[in-house]
């Protein structure tokens, strides 16, 4: 018996489901062939008839963030990346879309976010400091939508005025 899941299933806990304890069918030993992803189910000595079940799920797979910067400045200060819906991100079902919400935190700008096939959701003038990201359907193994923030800078110009002169210590972007 060969059994060949569809795309985005897998064998339910890799078993065979209503097979009696003291049937012959339960005799049988199941080994998963990698090459072409079936399940091949074999009995040395088929005595009597029976009636083999299996039941096919929806794969689980794992979706990963990471929180990058360019140029100076810390990760973990730099903004973050929030997960829309309270979905797991350890066993998501395979073919799902993911919603991420990504907020750069004060001092810092979002430079861009990538991965697992997704698209930034058009909205809001601050695109800058918060962003909503969704992925494509999830259908590999593990994807990582990365966020990369930097640090914002400012330019500061100074005027003098007719009673002084005011000067910046160092000059240049701030």
């Amino acid at each position: 018996l060969t059994l060949t899941p569809n795309d985005g299933f897998e064998l339910k806990d890799e078993n065979i489901q209503g097979i009696p304890a003291n049937s012959v069918c339960n005799s049988g030993k199941l080994t998963y062939i990698s090459t072409n992803k079936t399940y091949r189910y074999s009995i040395a000595s088929l005595t009597e008839a029976c009636e083999i079940s299996a039941v096919f799920t929806k794969r689980r797979l794992k979706v990963l963030t990471e929180i990058t910067v360019n140029g100076e400045g810390d990760a973990a200060s730099a903004g973050t990346i929030a997960v829309k819906n309270g979905v797991d991100l350890t066993s998501v079902e395979y073919g799902s879309v993911v919603e991420f919400a990504v907020t750069a935190k004060v001092g810092y700008r979002i430079n861009a976010i990538r991965g697992c096939e997704g698209t930034e959701v058009p909205g809001g003038s601050n695109h800058h400091t918060y962003l909503s990201y969704s992925t494509g359907a999830i259908n590999q193994e593990e994807c990582t939508v990365t966020a990369e923030f930097s640090k914002k800078e400012y330019t500061v110009t100074i005027k003098d005025d007719t009673g002084g002169k005011a000067q910046l210590l160092n000059e240049g972007l701030i």
